[in-house]
């Protein structure tokens, strides 16, 4: 919904008013679902609505962020790897909790202020024990606005109960949007609660997994898989965006909500709106159990704003409501097939006037992109960074892609990376330049990456520029990417001169670390001795008596050659770990 609409089960109602807080609650099966509230229209007082939403089940924790200069879709913790998310498309995406318990986040553009629409879908575990914003799922009208100390105000006249929703604000100790440690280090893990179960795979190998529910295949969409680089390197900031800003006097310049609207003139637009939509006229034949709540939200915005305009973001919302139901309604589905296919694959705002819609997906016209083409293809992506200040470590991934962050990395875009790369060998004498061309990946609207089909092998440091286009006429600025091994080199970069050195004592052999007197893989009899050879390996003793043991044990015999290996230990004084296969 745009504006801040929680509702329960049975009692719908309006938050209006601005914090983080805590929509649905878990305690039992530990899972969160927090939003965070900023100003629909900056240059007004209200109405508010949601602009970050943060999900969290165990110790996972997905945060999509847009309130003021945050721009974030990422996990921000996977380590029980049970909360799953799908991108259906770049504006919507699908979080399933091991539960069964489903959260669905719609991305909304109003005016170039992007706000979010939540719904959420519980699942039987949630019955009796679940709280927060959206009531007490236990089928009971009568305590639905029941507060976090337990206690149930009968609020049933009001239609913005703010009593009710402060006493959800989150606690400092519970905010998942600030990336705090101490916050993140408190998570208890569903290894706590749940039994995994585990299965043989094909290749006979044990497969555990903690989730309770599978989701229902799709074929649309695609799973968002944690980026554990991008959780690491990520340093969260606390936002300060217009929610905090507006109770600083001095840089006050709101508009007070005045209601431009008549409830009469209000309705009529939006009703207007619904009916001309044939698409929800359909739903409306086949959905029994449609809500209106959508149809309540509009009017409630158009009332407030006088924006007329809104009509068509709660006509989408309505239409994505309805796909759910169908999705859930077997009995639909098996007697109105073609029904079903309609609904199904609806394409997400029409394609928003500038393409054409075939089977679920946009035709984009020309000079128009994204899955509802409501992007401007012409202009290349904005850069705003590159994780780790560009710096690709292999000692801890496999730096086959440089990430980018910015904005907006749609779908089927046809962006093109232009890259240039320059390798210098282990001597830091021979270079090897070569430039190339990559699609650009998405993976969110604020985050896409560039293919890195590299061969490091034999090579002391790699460095890639790149910049994007669209059209191969306007580019992005450039930026690099440097892959080095921070397990044995070091990085420097001096006003500009980028360049990297051995850490003391240790090897570089095979365009790999090696730890001080570490052996070989392949031969024991070999080891890194960085003050002989920093760059080959060099023999132990074990290889020069075999060496010398050849010219009088010529009969190989067995017992000999270990009664020399023992006299030799014994003479020893170095203490080596010997291994007398070699």
């Amino acid at each position: 919904m745009l504006k801040i609409i929680s509702f329960s089960p049975h009692r719908s109602y309006q938050c209006h008013i601005p914090g983080e807080f805590i929509n649905y609650r878990n305690q039992h099966q530990l899972q969160w679902i927090q939003s965070k509230h900023h100003l629909c229209i900056p240059s007004y007082d209200g109405p508010w609505c949601v602009c970050a939403v943060a999900a969290r089940a165990g110790r996972d924790v997905f945060v999509i962020d847009l309130c003021g200069e945050n721009k974030v879709i990422s996990y921000e913790l996977c380590e029980d790897n049970v909360l799953k998310v799908t991108k259906i498309y770049d504006k919507y995406y699908k979080i399933y909790f091991p539960t069964g318990t489903s959260l669905a986040i719609y991305i909304m553009d109003w005016n170039g202020h992007y706000n979010i629409d939540l719904e959420i879908l519980p699942s039987a575990m949630d019955v009796g024990n679940a709280d927060g914003l959206c009531g007490y799922f236990d089928g009971v009208r009568e305590n639905d606005f029941r507060r976090r100390n337990s206690t149930i105000t009968d609020n049933i006249g009001l239609t913005s109960p703010n009593g009710f929703s402060e006493s959800w604000k989150i606690m400092d100790n519970e905010n998942l949007f600030r990336g705090d440690s101490v916050v993140y280090s408190s998570l208890q893990s569903v290894s706590t609660i749940l039994v995994p179960h585990c299965t043989c795979t094909e290749s006979g190998k044990t497969q555990c997994s903690y989730n309770t529910f599978t989701p229902c295949n799709s074929n649309r969409g695609k799973q968002y898989k944690c980026n554990v680089d991008l959780v690491q390197n990520r340093r969260r900031k606390r936002d300060v965006s217009d929610m905090y800003r507006q109770m600083d006097p001095l840089i006050r310049k709101k508009r007070t909500i005045s209601y431009v609207r008549s409830t009469e003139y209000s309705e009529t637009v939006c009703l207007q709106a619904f009916e001309n939509s044939r698409e929800y006229n359909t739903c409306q034949q086949y959905v029994t159990d449609l809500s209106n709540v959508t149809l309540s939200n509009c009017i409630e915005d158009i009332r407030m704003t006088g924006d007329d305009n809104l009509t068509q973001i709660h006509v989408e919302a309505a239409l994505q409501q309805c796909s759910t139901f169908v999705l859930l309604n077997a009995t639909l589905q098996e007697s109105e097939p073609e029904v079903t296919y309609t609904i199904q694959n609806l394409c997400p705002s029409n394609c928003t006037g500038h393409g054409t819609c075939d089977g679920g997906n946009c035709t984009c016209d020309a000079g128009f992109g994204g899955s509802d083409c409501s992007f401007d293809f012409l202009g290349p992506p904005t850069i705003t960074s590159v994780p780790s200040a560009g710096l690709c470590d292999l000692s801890t991934t496999t730096c086959k892609e440089a990430t980018i962050m910015g904005k907006y990395f749609f779908e089927n875009m046809d962006s093109i990376c232009y890259l240039t790369v320059k390798q210098t060998d282990i001597n830091q004498t021979e270079e090897i330049e070569q430039k190339r061309q990559m699609n650009l990946q998405e993976r969110t609207l604020f985050e896409g990456f560039c293919p890195l089909p590299y061969d490091t092998s034999g090579m002391w440091m790699t460095e890639i520029r790149f910049n994007i286009s669209n059209d191969g006429v306007r580019f992005t600025d450039t930026y690099k990417v440097i892959i080095y091994q921070s397990h044995c080199q070091e990085y420097h970069n001096e006003s500009g001169n980028v360049y990297l050195t051995l850490k003391e004592n240790f090897c570089y052999i095979d365009s790999t670390c090696i730890s001080p007197m570490q052996n070989s893989s392949i031969n024991d009899c070999l080891y890194c001795n960085a003050t002989n050879d920093k760059f080959n390996w060099t023999e132990n003793e074990c290889n020069l008596w075999t060496n010398s043991n050849r010219k009088y044990d010529n009969n190989n015999d067995p017992q000999r050659h270990r009664i020399h290996i023992d006299e030799l230990h014994r003479t020893n004084r170095r203490d080596y770990n010997f291994y007398y296969d070699c």
